[in-house]
């Protein structure tokens, strides 16, 4: 059995670029319009456009952990 150690002045922080934060963001976005396509096409392309003007390292650890699948399981519960 595993035990927690509760600490009260744990305070986690994720230190992101402001380009990194646009990066998921629109990424998110993307992948939440991705559910219909076919109404929203030439948003979707204009959103790619966007996330490939920033230029963000997709490889970081921390990025690629963010926009997983298998991590994202908030995406799976959206409904339209």
């Amino acid at each position: 059995m595993h035990q927690v150690e509760v600490r009260q002045n744990v305070k986690p922080i994720l230190k992101l670029r402001k380009t990194e934060m646009l990066w998921l963001g629109l990424c998110a976005y993307a992948r939440v319009l991705k559910k219909k396509q076919s109404r929203y096409k030439e948003l979707i392309s204009m959103v790619r456009s966007k996330i490939a003007e920033l230029d963000v390292d997709y490889s970081l650890p921390y990025l690629r952990y963010a926009v997983d699948d298998s991590h994202s399981s908030l995406f799976w519960e959206i409904a339209f």
